[in-house]
């Protein structure tokens, strides 16, 4: 039964990024969350870009600066930012152009008064931003590290050690996290990432990402497609960080060895690499093999996770993942009830956890090829095992239920 209006509490959630269905038709975690915790007397308000990420496409109309939202029992504000296209100087722009608007009294005015306030790392200023309303109405301030910035950018190539910008950025990161209450992550080791930096008595509370089983589609594990060839598919972004060309190697290596002309490849997704990888696989023996289907609706994902015979994903190698991974595509792929071969050294595994396929190597491509013949070369009653039993698993311990819950615990340790 919802509490009384009278004794509902806040929360505001300034998170630049958070997906909405009224702008790619996509629920995240922080919706997920305003959506439970409102059955339990806490009204989560999200203060979220106006434009989806990462086509950049604006939602709000011409003139309107700031307009709350409203989805089922949550309410969202977006805030207006600049259209923009890629990951250059329009996309800072548009973070800028957010950041500052949050730090203005008439953007976020029509919210109800705060009890705790949560900024997430991913765009810095808005962060600061969050922290200045935290002091303003002198309530908790808690800082969400979803990525670690700016090492990640660092042990991917895109910044040195020396850059300006990443001391700028670390350096804002320290100071966020000495000022704030506590920290929350999707990654599990993020308590151990507080240590290492000096510090040692900041509270640290894991909030994992998950399903929604009411919404989603439960796979139902199946036999193999009778009518095509085996196919594995691959469904996400196609960024440096998902290593995907790695996958297009790993394959074309294991087709090399074994003369298989039947098995195909498929990736599902767009990304600032699509095309390069496109030509990278024309030139490749198993070319023909591979197929680009481009991006789909997240509404149509769990169908095509339903049609591969079994699912594929690769991680860097960075000592950044000591401290964990937040991989989306993981909890659908598990979701689907299909087998999965997952080459990761992070810290935590689900695919592993669930004795849901197979584990290789990070971003090694011999690796992977021998973990793609190990799947096609296993019993099908095998796969299909690996299919059910990692579905159950990711069921049974992330729904976001189990995050919600989680989530109230802090709250109420620190409201």
């Amino acid at each position: 039964m919802r509490t009384s209006e009278s004794a509902v509490r806040s929360v505001w959630i300034v998170n630049h990024y958070a997906p909405h269905p009224k702008k790619q038709g996509k629920i995240g975690l922080h919706l997920q969350l305003a959506r439970e915790m409102a059955n339990v007397g806490w009204n989560v308000n999200i203060i979220t870009a106006s434009t989806s990420h990462p086509t950049g496409s604006q939602f709000l109309a011409r003139g309107v600066t700031a307009e709350v939202t409203q989805w089922e029992n949550t309410e969202s504000l977006f805030v207006r930012s600049r259209s923009y296209t890629g990951n250059g100087l329009s996309r800072l722009l548009n973070m800028g152009e957010f950041g500052l608007r949050v730090f203005q009294q008439r953007t976020v005015k029509q919210l109800p008064t705060p009890r705790v306030i949560i900024g997430r790392i991913t765009n810095p200023l808005a962060a600061i931003a969050a922290l200045r309303w935290s002091r303003y109405y002198e309530v908790p301030f808690i800082l969400e590290i979803s990525d670690i910035w700016p090492e990640t950018f660092v042990q991917l190539g895109a910044m040195t050690e020396n850059d300006p910008r990443t001391k700028i950025l670390g350096k804002i990161e320290k100071q966020l996290i000495r000022a704030s209450t506590a920290v929350m992550s999707p990654l599990p080791g993020i308590g151990d990432y507080l240590k290492d930096n000096g510090f040692t008595d900041k509270q640290f509370y894991w909030i994992p990402n998950g399903v929604d089983v009411s919404r989603m589609t439960i796979g139902q594990a199946k036999s193999d497609s009778a009518d095509r060839p085996f196919r594995i598919t691959y469904v996400g972004s196609l960024g440096n960080a998902n290593a995907v060309d790695t996958i297009l190697r790993a394959f074309d290596s294991y087709v090399r060895q074994t003369n298989d002309s039947q098995t195909e490849l498929e990736i599902i997704g767009s990304g600032p690499l699509l095309s390069d990888l496109q030509n990278q696989s024309h030139k490749l023996t198993s070319g023909k093999q591979i197929l680009f289907s481009g991006r789909v609706p997240h509404s149509d994902v769990p169908k095509r996770l339903g049609a591969a015979d079994a699912l594929i994903a690769n991680m860097k190698d960075l000592p950044l993942y000591r401290y964990g991974i937040a991989l989306n595509k993981i909890f659908d792929y598990l979701l689907s009830a299909r087998p999965i071969i997952f080459a990761t050294n992070a810290r935590n595994n689900l695919v592993e956890e669930a004795q849901a396929g197979i584990t290789v190597e990070a971003d090694d491509e011999i690796a992977i090829a021998a973990g793609i013949k190990e799947m096609i070369d296993r019993d099908p009653k095998e796969r299909l095992e690996w299919g059910l039993a990692g579905r159950d698993f990711v069921i049974e311990n992330y729904s976001y239920k189990h995050s919600a819950d989680k989530f109230l615990r802090m709250l109420e340790s620190i409201a």
